[in-house]
């Protein structure tokens, strides 16, 4: 039984739900600004856009890859297109922290960055699937760490590249991906550190 449309079909619907949660969450702190309930303004001149770290895409991530895997190349030219763009991660920020710390002027700039931030995840996912698929496991590595070191908080990025390590038996690495995990005091990583634990245990088998 051919179990790849099944798995594309579930990977889909868990990125589609990721957007959707994000895309609700700010959907709803809009409403609360737009009516002004519960909105709190703070006397703090707003930070320069100047000061904020976008993403930098390092170039061995968009180097060309010898394949002729149509998702691959289809996404690895996505992935070259939102390098030469703003990509920002703001997980962690409320619209009206968004507008209170950079302005109202900044925030649209910032919220269009943050969705191809939601974009990039997407893509770098699924390259990695396909690589791993075409037995590029270099490549598929490449693509979950990088995703891993912008501090995403998707969790099918976090469970490949563990379970990778787990199945290579790369304890070192995956201690190194444990100790990331629980570097990340946010509730929304909650998940997350369970996760990994429960691989990091599971990683005693090879020591």
């Amino acid at each position: 039984m051919n179990l790849l449309p099944l798995t594309s079909i579930l990977l889909f619907c868990v990125i589609l739900n990721y957007a959707i949660r994000k895309s609700n969450i700010r959907d709803r702190d809009d409403s609360l600004h737009s009516s002004g309930k519960n909105r709190h303004k703070t006397s703090t001149p707003p930070k320069p856009i100047s000061e904020i770290h976008f993403i930098s895409f390092p170039e061995d991530l968009l180097t060309e890859i010898t394949t002729e895997n149509p998702k691959i190349i289809d996404n690895l030219t996505t992935l070259r297109r939102l390098s030469k763009t703003q990509v920002i991660n703001l997980d962690g920020m409320t619209n009206d922290e968004i507008r209170d710390t950079y302005g109202e002027q900044n925030f649209e700039t910032l919220s269009m960055a943050d969705q191809r931030y939601m974009t990039l995840c997407r893509v770098l996912k699924t390259l990695a699937d396909e690589c791993f698929r075409n037995g590029l496991s270099f490549e598929a590595e490449k693509f979950l760490q990088f995703a891993v070191d912008t501090n995403t908080d998707f969790l099918p990025i976090w469970q490949s590249l563990g379970e990778y390590y787990l199945n290579t038996g790369r304890s070192d690495s995956l201690k190194a991906l444990y100790d990331k995990a629980f570097s990340l005091p946010e509730e929304r990583f909650e998940k997350i550190r369970d996760l990994i634990e429960n691989l990091y245990d599971l990683c005693g088998l090879f020591q």
